[in-house]
Order: C-alpha cells, then structure tokens, then sequence
C-alpha cells in the first residue's frame, strides 16, 4: 500500500450452516512476518481480485452471488467503500483486472443475466474500463 504495508484480502469458505462466506481483509507492517487479526469486510468473497492504481487507490472485486468492486484511498487498507455494483446476478466470478492508467482499469466478468439487444437473457463476458479519481 502507498503507506508501506501489505494488505491481504481473502476468499473465505461458507460458515457451517450458513451461505456466509465472508471477504476477510488483514494487514501486515513488517513484511509478512506478523499480521492483524482478521476481520470480514464484505459477506461474500469469491475470487477477490484486484489491484493498486499509481494514484493510490486500491480495488478488489468480490462477490457470488453477482460482482462487485471495492476501493480503499486511506493508504493502509483499512477503508474499504464506495462499492459498485457490476451485476447482481448469476457470475461464475473468475473475473480478472488489468491496470490500464494511473487512474483506470478494465474489469472482465461473467454475467449469466445480460440482456441482449433484443430483451433476451444470455450468458455473457462483458469487459469494462473504470476510472477512480480522488
């Protein structure tokens, strides 16, 4: 992270009896050696992908069911918000992200309701460029 510390956002497995499967996030100031106690951010985490922009801004995607992006600009990863929604949806979520500027991505997801042209619902890979300003 800009501030110097490593930051892990985690895919956890659903909590027995529930369809919890919670985004952990932790945090590490001494390269690797030690890290903060676990705490789920969002209630779901499957494939949480994502990157660091050059403006400092961080972003993961998660979800299942649907996908979802989550941005942190506080420098440590502490702060996770401002939330979009890509699709609510079914989503396979191996979904990939791919720095294009120091303020813009593209996103590539699965989204199993899309609506083509004509009104109909189809599977369907969309790509799409984000911008996050400060």
């Amino acid at each position: 992270m800009p501030k110097g510390n490593w930051v892990a956002l985690l895919r956890t497995t659903k909590t027995k009896g529930t369809d919890n499967s919670p985004l952990i996030v932790t945090r590490s100031y001494d390269q690797g050696r030690t890290w903060t106690t676990p705490e789920a951010i969002r209630p779901s985490s499957v494939n949480p992908v994502g990157g660091l922009l050059p403006n400092g801004i961080a972003f993961r995607m998660y979800g299942r069911p649907g996908q979802y992006m989550t941005f942190c600009a506080d420098g440590e990863g502490k702060e996770w918000g401002n939330d979009v929604t890509l699709t609510t949806g079914g989503s396979c979520a191996n979904s990939c992200t791919y720095v294009t500027g120091p303020d813009s991505f593209v996103v590539v997801y699965s989204d199993y309701e899309y609506r083509d042209t004509q009104g109909r619902q189809r599977k369907a890979v969309i790509a799409r460029r984000i911008v996050v300003e400060r």
